[in-house]
């Protein structure tokens, strides 16, 4: 099927042009996040002379800026606190994992553990409480 091929007037053309031309002249500014990420390295040296989030947000509101003292922090924290984070999960996960013992037989495909030739003790340390049949 052959597709239809929109021919425009030249007055709409113009007109076109002219309304992005105007926008274009005018962008559209920032987000309150990427205000904060471009303003960075002066909220850094802000802090680090002793002003607080608050005192960064309350600075900004002078200039009409108004973003909350914790969406400021939220985007300038370290990154290393969620580095952090996920070190500390890693090693709960391989701890919790250590402590499974032997006979537990995992199955393929993703299946839950099999818990059959476990003798009563660790059954019962193992059991969550969701389950009837240990």
């Amino acid at each position: 099927m052959a597709r239809k091929i929109n021919r425009y007037p030249q007055e709409k053309f113009d007109l076109a042009k002219a309304l992005m031309t105007d926008l274009a002249a005018n962008p559209k500014g920032y987000t309150s996040v990427e205000l904060v990420e471009t303003l960075a390295p002066e909220i850094k040296k802000m802090l680090a002379a002793g002003y607080s989030y608050e005192d960064v947000s309350k600075a900004l509101a002078e200039a009409e800026i108004v973003i909350a003292a914790s969406s400021i922090k939220a985007v300038i924290k370290p990154k290393s606190d969620s580095k952090e984070s996920l070190t500390v999960n890693k090693e709960k996960s391989t701890k919790v994992a250590d402590e499974i013992p032997d006979s537990v037989e995992l199955k393929s495909g993703g299946e839950e553990p099999s818990v059959a030739n476990l003798d009563q003790t660790s059954k019962t340390k193992f059991n969550t409480g969701n389950r009837k049949d240990l």
